[in-house]
């Protein structure tokens, strides 16, 4: 956990909202924090109510506000900052052309190998109820060809 010198070196954060927070207390004093994700704004996870979604998008918004505002706390040098692929591949075009080319031949070679479940669309409801129910583990996919 965080508070003293225990915690750990980094956290890769995809939820977002009040988990920046928890995240936060991870860290060692000289951690650093990188969120990328904001799934806490999934519909899954505000149950479709309008207001549920407002409230996660406040939480998300106090949260990177605070977490921004905590860096410069004289009394540890922890880090915080928010990953958007689409920032980097405007900035750095030739680079992420690059990484795209050794990940497709290392997914190419099978050195790297995803998990993906693949279902026909007659299943459609069974890869939903995999979403919903949390069960499910990389990608899920409905093939329309199948």
């Amino acid at each position: 956990g965080g508070g003293g010198g225990g915690g750990v070196d980094a956290v890769l954060d995809p939820i977002g909202g009040a988990h920046l927070h928890r995240s936060w207390r991870c860290l060692k004093k000289t951690g650093t924090l990188v969120g990328f994700g904001a799934s806490s704004l999934h519909p899954r996870e505000t149950k479709g109510s309008s207001l549920s979604f407002a409230f996660s998008v406040a939480q998300l918004i106090y949260a990177l506000n605070a977490l921004w505002c905590a860096q410069f706390v004289p009394w540890h040098s922890r880090k915080f900052s928010f990953y958007l692929i689409t920032d980097f591949i405007k900035k750095e075009k030739t680079s992420f052309k690059e990484d795209m080319s050794v990940l497709l031949g290392l997914l190419s070679s099978g050195a790297i190998k995803p998990k993906v479940t693949s279902l026909p669309l007659a299943s459609t409801a069974d890869a939903l109820a995999l979403l919903d129910d949390k069960k499910s583990t990389g990608k899920v996919v409905v093939e329309c060809w199948k």
